[in-house]
This record gives C-alpha cells, sequence and structure tokens, in this order.
C-alpha cells in the first residue's frame, strides 16, 4: 500500500468525509478496502477535471515584492558575465594546481618509501653480516644455526639493542660528568 493511500485512508478515518468501498478479488481471496474521496493535500481534487472556461491562476511573485530589484543594463550583465567566467578559470586553476600537488606528494611518499627502504637493506646487509676473524673465516655465533635471512635480521637487532644501550649508558668514567 502507498504512502498516499495511507494517508487518505487516515484522513477519511479520522474526519468521516469519505465513502469506504470494499472489493473483493476471489482468486487472491484478498479484500481491498479504499477510500474514494478527495485529495486533502492539494489544491486540487482528484476527481475534479480541469474546466476550459476557467480563467488560470494569476503567478505570485512573493520575493519579487518583497526584494524588488532593478532591471539589469548592458554594462551591469557584462560585468557579471566576466566575473562569472573569471571565477570558472580560477575554479579551474585551483584544481588544475590541486592535481599537481597530489600527483607531487605521490611522488615524494614513493621516493621517500624506496629510500627508506634501500637503506633499511644496506643496514641488514652490513649490521648482519656474520664477524670474521683475522684470517677472514666466519667466526660461529648463536645465529649461524639459523637460515640466512633470520641469521641477518638477528645479527642486525642484535647491534641495534647494542648500540641504544651503549647510547643510555656510557662504558667509560670520562663520558660521565662530574
Amino acid at each position: 500500500m502507498s504512502l498516499r493511500k495511507v494517508l487518505f485512508l487516515t484522513k477519511a478515518v479520522c474526519c468521516n468525509t469519505a465513502k469506504l468501498q470494499t472489493t473483493n478479488f476471489s482468486r487472491q481471496k484478498v479484500w481491498l478496502f479504499t477510500a474514494n474521496s478527495v485529495r486533502f493535500y492539494s489544491a486540487d481534487n482528484l476527481g475534479d477535471k480541469k474546466d476550459p472556461n476557467a480563467k488560470p491562476t494569476e503567478k505570485v511573485d512573493i520575493l519579487g515584492r518583497f526584494f524588488p530589484q532593478a532591471q539589469m543594463n548592458i554594462d551591469d550583465a557584462q560585468e557579471v558575465k566576466k566575473e562569472q567566467e573569471r571565477f570558472e578559470k580560477e575554479k579551474k586553476e585551483k584544481a588544475e594546481e590541486n592535481e599537481k600537488s597530489w600527483r607531487r606528494m605521490k611522488i615524494g611518499f614513493g621516493l621517500f618509501g624506496g629510500a627508506m627502504t634501500i637503506m633499511g637493506g644496506c643496514m641488514i646487509v652490513e649490521m648482519g653480516a656474520p664477524k670474521r676473524d683475522d684470517n677472514g673465516e666466519i667466526i660461529e655465533d648463536e645465529f649461524s644455526e639459523y637460515p640466512i635471512v633470520l641469521q641477518y635480521l638477528r645479527r642486525t637487532w642484535k647491534e641495534l639493542t647494542f648500540y641504544e644501550k651503549m647510547i643510555k649508558e656510557p662504558s667509560r668514567e670520562k663520558l660521565l660528568p662530574d
């Protein structure tokens, strides 16, 4: 049931002004309850037909009555048109500039991410390499039994925590203030 019919039925029941009609559809075993009433939420009735002899109603210009405006002369119209064109041009330029800055920002983030990836890789290769003795032989440590990638990552982490500890707690007495 549509909202319009619901509104009609509620108005009919509340005001008792409409004729109620029931229709039985035997195939579907459905009773249809409708109201034959006028359209309460409009100036026209549902069943009314337009009278050809009736004169058309006059349109009321409410805003024009409260806010009168003088007719625009040719110079004012051209000035308004130029201002609109200038506004559109500025809007277009601003959109292009925003697009360019977005593109530059994406390139900057890409370069920064690439540089950090390369620096991190170099740091892992340098700090995670196994220690060597004077003859160039690899010294076995606690990470030697792991796969090569885990060896490098764990050695790098160990070195980073060692440097952090050295910065926080210097080992020489001369480095401490008096």
